[in-house]
């Protein structure tokens, strides 16, 4: 349907900002960083501005509202002694305490019921609909409801998100799976380490936006400080920046990625199974590749079963804590009579058959990964 430019002139109004030049009232921000950057404790620090109305680190004025908080990488009290460490009102904070996917009309219900003005989600693609990332289409006809509750409501929606494992990658393309994601928000910030040492230095850069140079930012660091829940982290705002920072970082080795794709895999499945596909392409978007998840996989003792019948059928990857489908049954082992019936080992894919046979095979094996994918 085609609309007439001078009715939506008439019905515009002035940008308004939650914080002025960096994150847009009622619309979509993205926050970008590599793990180890502080993406979480800097959410805790801008929901502390926002739940108190306390000035931005420029001195601009933060409306004061009631911020949404998802984050399934920490459970809700590491959470919790963050924001209250950062000085936030904790009346005004709502901290999501199970993890569920939203749609774009609960969405709506949780921003209207608890009079939301800032919505944080850590990482985003965790908290919305899952649909194939490299298709822009569908990221942009998945996205674009929560975009539109955002305006309806006013409601200012944060997410974070990994950059691109493409390290030639520069602005915005910056910005993982699809081009949608970037294009679709109207701020991207970019937060990195600038500086080694001891007390290393990070810096929060605008990589987009319409209205504010790109370059602009902030340094800051990370402080450990003790809280009657257990020490947490804080920030501690640096200098401004008034011009882009290129940071050319080295390859991690591999048992470094070996150590990340554990403490991210743990995260991942430490609340329930997944699905197989769902694992390998979760962690392919944060760079982490095939062999180094199998190899996290292995050493966090993860075992995987088959769900379903014929052509229903469904890989499951969990964990092998004492309330787990997984009865406590080691990954390490290559017993068949340890391993439940119709259970993978990741050491060795191990399969136990309803006849008690089992066949044992590298898990990096094509043939291997024919059956579990």
């Amino acid at each position: 349907m085609l609309i007439k430019a001078s009715s939506v002139i008439d019905e515009l109004s002035p940008l308004e900002w939650l914080w002025p030049g960096y994150i847009p009232k009622g619309k979509f921000t993205i926050l970008l960083g590599k793990p180890g950057v502080g993406k979480s404790t800097l959410f805790c620090e801008i929901a502390a501005h926002v739940t108190t109305g306390k000035p931005w680190p420029d001195g601009s004025a933060c409306p004061q509202g009631n911020v949404m908080l998802c984050e399934c990488e920490d459970g809700p009290e590491t959470i919790a002694a963050r924001c209250e460490i950062a000085g936030a009102d904790m009346s005004h904070l709502h901290i999501q305490d199970q993890f569920e996917r939203y749609i774009p009309e609960t969405f709506k219900h949780a921003i209207k019921k608890s009079d939301i003005t800032l919505a944080l989600m850590s990482p985003l693609d965790t908290y919305v609909p899952d649909v194939d990332s490299s298709k822009s289409g569908k990221v942009r006809h998945m996205l674009q409801p929560f975009l539109n509750v955002c305006q309806q409501t006013n409601a200012t929606l944060v997410g974070i998100m990994h950059p691109s494992k493409t390290s030639l990658s520069r602005g915005t393309q910056k910005v993982p799976n699809s081009v949608a994601y970037g294009a679709m928000a109207r701020s991207v910030l970019e937060v990195k380490k600038i500086e080694e040492g001891e007390n290393p230095v990070f810096a929060m850069e605008l990589m987009k936006a319409n209205l504010q140079s790109a370059g602009c930012g902030f340094t800051y660091k990370i402080e450990t400080v003790p809280h009657r829940l257990g020490d947490a982290s804080r920030i501690i705002w640096g200098a401004p920046i008034s011009e882009p920072i290129e940071v050319i970082e080295p390859d991690p080795d591999e048992a470094s990625m070996v150590a990340i794709a554990e403490e991210m895999l743990f995260n991942l499945l430490k609340d329930g199974e997944q699905e197989s596909s769902f694992v390998m392409r979760w962690m392919f978007d944060r760079g982490i590749h095939q062999r180094t998840v199998y190899r996290a996989a292995k050493n966090l003792s993860v075992l995987r079963r088959m769900s379903g019948k014929g052509g229903d059928l469904t890989s499951l990857w969990g964990l092998t804590a004492s309330d787990s489908p997984f009865l406590n049954v080691k990954a390490t082992s290559l017993d068949s009579k340890k391993i439940p019936k119709g259970f993978y080992n990741l050491s060795f894919s191990a399969l136990t058959t309803e006849k008690g046979e089992s066949k044992l095979d590298d898990a990096e094996n094509d043939d291997c990964e024919s059956i579990i994918m």
